[in-house]
C-alpha cells in the first residue's frame, strides 16, 4: 500500500509540474492583437478542436499499444510546443498550425494521464479510489493554474508583452514533462484492438444502444460549449469592454480558478446532498445565472460570479 501510495504522489507531482497555464487569461488578447477579428480567431480555435476529434482515438491506440508514460511524454512535449510556437506567432496561418500541434499534445495528454492513473489503481487493486484520486489531481492542477494566472498577469502587465506568459510557460511544461520519467508504468492486461475503424464502430455501437450515454454526452456538450464560450471571449470583454488591465484580469482568472478548486473538493459531498440528477441541474444552473448576469451588468463586479 505504502508503495501505491508515493506511485499515486508522483502522479500528482507531474501534474502540479506541467500545470502552470500563465497563458490562460492571455492567449485570446494575444492572437486578438495580431488578427484583430474575432472570426478568425474562432477560425484558429476550430483547428484546435477539429484536430482533438481527428487525433483522439489514433492517440488512445497510440497509449493502449506504447504505454501510458509514453502518450503523456509525448503529449506535455507537443504541448509545450504548441504553446510555444503560438506565442511566437504574428500571422493567421501560423496560429493555425500551432493550434493543431497544442490540439495534439492535449490529445496525448488526456489519452494518457486518466487510463495511467485507473490502470495503477487497478495494478493496486484500489480501482474504488479512481474518483478521490482524479478528483485531488484536478484540485492541485486548479490550484497550480490559479497561481500561473496572477503571475501570468503580473508579467504582462510589467512587460506590456501578451506573448510573453505564453513562451515562458511552454519552457516550463517542457522541463516540467521530465517528471514523467518519475512515474512506473501500470502493468495491466487489456484487450488490444488497434484498428481505428473498429474502435470506433464499437464506440458508436456502445452509444446509439444506450440511452443513458445518449443523455450524457449531450448534456455534455450543451454544458462544454457554455462554458467554452465564457473562456473564449472573456478575457477580451474585461480587457475591451471592462477596460480592466492585465493584471486585473490574471488575479480575476486566479480567483475563477481558486474557487474551482475548492469546489472540486468538496464536488463528492455536494453530489452526495443533492444526488446525481441535482447535481446535473445544479451545473447548468450555475453557468446560467453567470451567464445572466454578465450579459445584463456590464460592470467588472459582475465578472466575479463567473
Amino acid at each position: 500500500m505504502a508503495l501505491g501510495d508515493a506511485r499515486i504522489r508522483r502522479f500528482y507531482l507531474f501534474r502540479a509540474a506541467t500545470s502552470f497555464a500563465l497563458w490562460m487569461p492571455f492567449w485570446t488578447l494575444w492572437a486578438y492583437e495580431n488578427l484583430d477579428d474575432l472570426f478568425l480567431i474562432a477560425v484558429v480555435d476550430a483547428a484546435f478542436w477539429a484536430t482533438m476529434i481527428g487525433l483522439q482515438i489514433p492517440a488512445g491506440l497510440i497509449g493502449d499499444k506504447y504505454g501510458r508514460k509514453a502518450a503523456l511524454l509525448l503529449g506535455e512535449v507537443l504541448f509545450a510546443l504548441g504553446v510555444l510556437t503560438f506565442g511566437l506567432s504574428t500571422e493567421f496561418w501560423q496560429y493555425i498550425v500551432s493550434n493543431m500541434i497544442w490540439a495534439g499534445g492535449v490529445c496525448f495528454m488526456v489519452s494518457g494521464d486518466t487510463p495511467f492513473v485507473y490502470d495503477t489503481l487497478v495494478e493496486l487493486k484500489r480501482e474504488n479510489e479512481f474518483t478521490v484520486v482524479m478528483l485531488t489531481a484536478t484540485v492541485v492542477m486548479f490550484a497550480g493554474n490559479a497561481a500561473a494566472c496572477a503571475v501570468g498577469g503580473f508579467i504582462v502587465d510589467w512587460s506590456g508583452r501578451l506573448d510573453l506568459p505564453l513562451i515562458i510557460a511552454s519552457l516550463i511544461a517542457l522541463v516540467g514533462s521530465l517528471t514523467v520519467f518519475m512515474l512506473k508504468e501500470p502493468k495491466v492486461e487489456r484487450k488490444r484492438e488497434f484498428s481505428y475503424t473498429t474502435h470506433l464502430g464499437v464506440g458508436i455501437k456502445q452509444v446509439i444502444t444506450s440511452k443513458a450515454i445518449v443523455i450524457l454526452i449531450l448534456f455534455q456538450i450543451i454544458i462544454e460549449i457554455g462554458i467554452y464560450v465564457m473562456a473564449f471571449f472573456r478575457s477580451i470583454y474585461m480587457n475591451e469592454d471592462l477596460s480592466l488591465g492585465y493584471l486585473e484580469i490574471g488575479i480575476l482568472f486566479a480567483s475563477f480558478l481558486a474557487v474551482a478548486a475548492v469546489v472540486i473538493r468538496m464536488a463528492r459531498r455536494i453530489e452526495a446532498v443533492l444526488g446525481e440528477k441535482r447535481s446535473l441541474v445544479f451545473m447548468y444552473g450555475t453557468i446560467l445565472i453567470s451567464f445572466v448576469i454578465v450579459f445584463l451588468v456590464r460592470h467588472p463586479i459582475a465578472i466575479i460570479t463567473q
